[in-house]
C-alpha cells in the first residue's frame, strides 16, 4: 500500500509537474486499490508514528 511519502516519491511527469492531478491525467499512477479497513489502518498507523515523535513541552 502506497503512503504519502511514498506517493511523494513519484517520477510520474504528471506528478513532478505541480500542476493539479484531474481524475482522467491521475488514474495512471495508482498501482493498487486497498480496501477501506486497510486504509484506516495506514491512517491509524501514521498518526500514532507522528504522535509518537511529537514532543511535548
Amino acid at each position: 500500500m502506497s503512503s504519502l511519502s511514498e506517493l511523494l516519491k513519484i517520477r510520474h511527469p504528471i506528478i513532478q509537474s505541480g500542476n493539479p492531478l484531474y481524475a482522467g491525467q491521475s488514474v495512471g499512477v495508482i498501482r493498487d486499490l486497498p480496501s477501506a479497513g486497510d486504509v484506516v489502518r495506514t491512517i491509524a498507523d501514521e498518526a500514532r508514528r507522528v504522535m509518537q515523535n511529537l514532543v511535548i513541552e
